[in-house]
């Protein structure tokens, strides 16, 4: 056997001894983290008119945290509302092409008797397409006004801020009165039910993992208590791409927190029924 391939070999020997192995059953320690921490910002600068919760409470999604001033705003709104769904001039449109067509029809018949001459029907005839184009033109006018509207109402909501999930108010940096750049940071709110945990584990073992496999996951003792507390997860995600300094691959299990466990504590996974429901290769073609 000549050199070179020995020391591919040796190479190949080598990689595996230093390779984590891992057993079915081994705990991982990982620390628990929310499965969502959003810190909110109005988008332009105001005054802060009301802030509508505080540190600890709990929020549902689209409740109202906090707003800016915005009295012009609402009758910006009202007024618009006022143009959106007036339609006058789209009737007073429709009335003059209907006028215009019927005198444009007299017209014509005058002109089978030669009582009206060609430049008056010609000149009607305009005045219908004028009258056309002035009703499409009210038509778009009022589309308009819908829109300017809409965008209004979407300006407004910028001046409020609403919790985009269920979850927990972290902090509160705001107070009413209160003068605020636009993109400041002002209120956190966090998911901890449930709980967020990323795992590293050795591709040997990721690889007979799936997603929803169980795992689970035992939480440290609180004082007093005699037995640590344990609750069952689910695998969300395996990664693609392998750590290669230490080949392992980045596991994300999610786990219900009905317990109220604080996020940040270590804790030890242990991944169940490793390797069931894995598919065997499957043959070459031609084998």
């Amino acid at each position: 056997m000549t050199c070179a391939p020995m020391r591919i070999i040796f190479v190949l020997a080598l990689i595996l001894c230093l390779s984590p192995a891992a057993a079915p059953g081994e705990e991982f320690e990982s620390v628990s983290k929310p499965s969502a921490d959003i810190t909110l910002s109005f988008v332009r600068p105001g005054r802060i008119a009301d802030v509508a919760c505080k540190e600890g409470d709990t929020v549902k999604k689209g409740k109202l945290l906090a707003k800016q001033e915005d009295k012009a705003e609402q009758i910006q709104l009202e007024m618009l509302a006022v143009q959106a769904a007036d339609e006058t001039k789209i009737k007073l449109a429709e009335a003059e092409l209907a006028q215009k067509r019927k005198d444009l029809a007299r017209l014509e018949n005058a002109g089978q008797t030669n009582a009206a001459t060609s430049w008056e029907i010609e000149h009607s005839r305009l005045e219908v397409r004028t009258a056309e184009l002035n009703l499409e033109k009210a038509r778009v006018d009022h589309e308009q006004d819908r829109r300017r509207h809409q965008e209004s109402g979407a300006q407004l909501s910028l001046l409020h801020l609403l919790s985009p999930i269920n979850g927990q108010v972290e902090e509160v940096k705001i107070e009413e009165g209160e003068s605020v750049q636009g993109l400041d940071p002002v209120i956190r709110v966090v998911q901890t039910d449930p709980l967020q945990i990323d795992v590293p584990v050795p591709v040997s073992l990721a690889n007979q993992l799936r997603r929803n496999q169980p795992a689970r996951v035992t939480f440290p003792a609180m004082p007093g208590q005699k037995k640590a507390d344990q609750v069952e997860g689910r695998v969300e995600n395996i990664s693609t791409v392998a750590e290669a300094a230490s080949n392992t691959l980045r596991v994300r299990i999610n786990a219900a927190n009905s317990l109220k466990r604080p996020v940040g504590e270590r804790v030890s996974i242990t991944f169940l029924n490793v390797g069931e429901g894995k598919k065997p290769a499957s043959p070459s073609p031609g084998r």
